[in-house]
């Protein structure tokens, strides 16, 4: 394929990027096999073919006008480079770096079938996963609960709320009329109420030093007063939701994809210490702190095009 024309070659790249990989001579094209010339530069039925697959996933809606715009734009490119070769471009620093890495996208692409090849996760594989991570699969158990905080000067107030609260309150009004008194502005009204959590994490108003105290999460119990900075926190459990586990059968196929990625993920980190075994990499570390963003304004060397 020209060299101007890798722009196309790296585009089918990106179209392609999720296969395992094509084989090769479908990318080599036929020299003889031409549907127009510009100079004694064949552009080829392949090289056509490509442009229009990228463009049309469905060929049967291929029309003779969508033919004639893709040889245009193939026409176009033959020029271009045929004249950028002329002024020597294709010594282009940027071009130059587009290539490398073109290239070495090439290879990575193409080369997926032969790395991954004896890849091969089972059922039993996912099975063991699953029963030896169970805790990856369960939902965390979520509670909810009323908060009320005096000052520490208040011990006698704070038990009295306690004890009231536990004589005359429903759980799911929290502390009821009993929450006036809390320093907590936001939930006075609202029999201290909290917002649903996660057991682990606790509700939002209140110390983790404090949550961590609670022992027990039965719906209508009240613990405390603890003290914390100054303050007395009572702590009441409105709600308490149990976590629940995944079937296996809901997670099997993004198990299945995990453990499938991971292979290839540990496949390509070796594959990656090979090479640079083989070709000895050195990295120039006193180099580095020199290294400064370029000022060019010309298009920075990426890749895709």
């Amino acid at each position: 394929m020209k060299a101007l024309l890798l722009t196309l070659v790296s585009a089918l790249l990106v179209a392609c990027s999720s296969d395992d990989g094509a084989d090769i001579s479908e990318f080599q094209n036929d020299k003889t096999d031409w549907v127009a010339r510009v100079g004694d530069a064949p552009i080829t039925a392949s090289e056509l073919s490509q442009l229009l697959a990228f463009y049309h996933a469905r060929p049967g809606q291929l029309e003779k006008k969508d033919i004639d715009t893709a040889l245009q734009q193939l026409i176009e490119e033959e020029l271009l480079y045929r004249e950028a070769v002329e002024k020597g471009f294709e010594n282009h620093p940027d071009f130059l770096i587009r290539k490398r890495r073109l290239l070495a996208q090439t290879f990575r692409t193409e080369s997926k079938r032969e790395r991954y090849q004896d890849i091969a996760i089972t059922e039993f594989d996912v099975r063991t996963e699953y029963d030896q991570n169970i805790a990856r699969f369960k939902s965390p158990d979520m509670v909810r609960t009323a908060v009320v905080k005096v000052s520490e000067d208040k011990a006698d107030y704070a038990e009295a709320i306690r004890k009231n609260t536990l004589a005359e309150v429903a759980t799911n009004k929290g502390f009821g009329r009993w929450s006036e008194g809390t320093l907590l502005a936001r939930t006075r009204s609202k029999g201290g109420l909290q917002g649903w959590a996660a057991v682990e994490v606790g509700p939002r108003e209140l110390p983790e030093e404090v949550w961590n105290k609670i022992a027990a999460y039965t719906p209508g119990t009240v613990s405390g007063p603890f003290e914390f900075e100054g303050e007395l926190y009572l702590v009441r459990i409105v709600d308490f939701k149990p976590g629940e586990t995944k079937a296996f059968e809901v997670v099997y196929r993004d198990l299945k994809q995990e453990l499938l990625q991971n292979e290839m993920n540990s496949i390509d980190s070796k594959y990656q210490q090979y090479l640079e075994n083989k070709f000895d990499v050195v990295i120039n570390e006193d180099a580095l702190p020199d290294i400064k963003p370029a000022t060019s304004n010309s298009t920075p060397p990426g890749f895709p095009f």
